[in-house]
């Protein structure tokens, strides 16, 4: 039985929900925590649907159970204060404990797995994030490795780690920081620039890249999972659409039978490294510069070699009719 407390961040996606929570209510918390930002006055309709999905939600906690409701009336102004809000409220509560958004389908293991993880890594300061998804494919033996880049979705932590840290505003970072990410100049700009982004630009309305920045300024380090234990089922959402160009594809997840802890402590920077190129897809000047020569000269190159091949082909054709076409 699950000794820790849940909270789950809930907006106005039903259908997804009803997943999710059939998995919780299986991992029966003590303490289940709903957080619910308000609706956005300019999206016709979704006052009832973020009523609905509250109403359902507390019609069917059918465990033992305390439930405490975050419900707001208004909306905060998007996903980076719905989501940072409700996990400051969350800690305020609790020392430790497991978050689950309203599309992040979890395994049975995962509650497992991130109650030992926050047990035995509670007094160590070093790790900071506790993730049930694995964002590449990593070869070990154990279930888990660390990495200073963490995974959002279904995760775990700590109060006295997220409380006197967290804020969206990231302004004050300095060039330290970037340095801390990699030694490389072309990682150090991509998260200068999604510090700009974050800032002034359209990434104000997240939270996980903040909260990322903000463990690797302080030396922090994440837990990722080896094999997935929580896929992401809603991609269809608040920035996402049938039509977007950047929707994460849904990834099986894995039931873990034991938890095999690494030896040791200590970053995985060959990981790392993948998760730059892998799942942020950070190039190299040089691989920008390939692809860009694929996507534009080469093509023209191409372009213009057949169109001389069929002009001569053509005035072959009509040298005999004294017809000529210009190369």
């Amino acid at each position: 039985m699950l000794h820790k407390a849940v909270l789950l961040v809930t907006f106005n996606r039903l259908d997804y929900l009803k997943e999710v929570f059939e998995a919780i209510a299986k991992a029966q918390p003590p303490r289940l925590y709903l957080a619910s930002d308000g609706p956005r006055e300019s999206k016709s309709g979704e006052k009832e649907k973020v009523q609905e999905v509250r109403a359902w939600l507390l019609s069917h906690v059918n465990w033992p159970c305390e439930v405490k409701t975050r419900f707001l009336e208004k909306n905060s102004g998007g996903c980076g204060l719905g989501v940072s809000g409700a996990v400051t409220w969350f800690f305020q509560n609790e020392k430790d404990g497991i978050v689950l958004e309203d599309d992040c389908l979890p395994t049975q293991s995962f509650f497992r797995y991130c109650e030992e993880l926050l047990d035995r890594y509670a007094d160590n300061k070093r790790i900071w994030h506790i993730s049930g998804m694995a964002p590449i494919d990593v070869k070990t033996s154990a279930s888990y490795y660390f990495a200073k880049i963490m995974q959002g979705g279904g995760w775990a932590g700590w109060a006295d780690r997220w409380l006197p840290y967290f804020t969206l505003d990231i302004s004050s970072v300095d060039e330290e920081v970037f340095h801390k990410f990699s030694p490389k100049r072309y990682i150090q700009n991509y998260w200068r620039g999604i510090v700009e982004l974050c800032n002034h630009g359209n990434m104000a309305d997240a939270w996980d890249y903040q909260w990322t920045v903000i463990i690797v300024a302080h030396d922090g380090l994440c837990i990722n999972a080896v094999h997935n234990q929580v896929s992401n089922i809603g991609t269809i959402g608040t920035h996402f659409s049938e039509n977007s160009l950047f929707v994460t594809p849904f990834q099986p997840s894995y039931e873990l039978t034991a938890i095999v802890h690494p030896q040791k402590i200590e970053c995985d920077y060959d990981a790392v490294n993948r998760i730059y190129r892998e799942r942020y897809l950070i190039k190299t000047r040089m691989e920008l510069l390939s692809r860009l020569l694929i996507r534009t000269v080469l093509p023209k190159f191409l372009v213009n070699i057949l169109r001389r091949y069929n002009i001569q082909r053509i005035n072959r054709k009509r040298m005999s009719l004294g017809v000529r076409l210009k190369p």
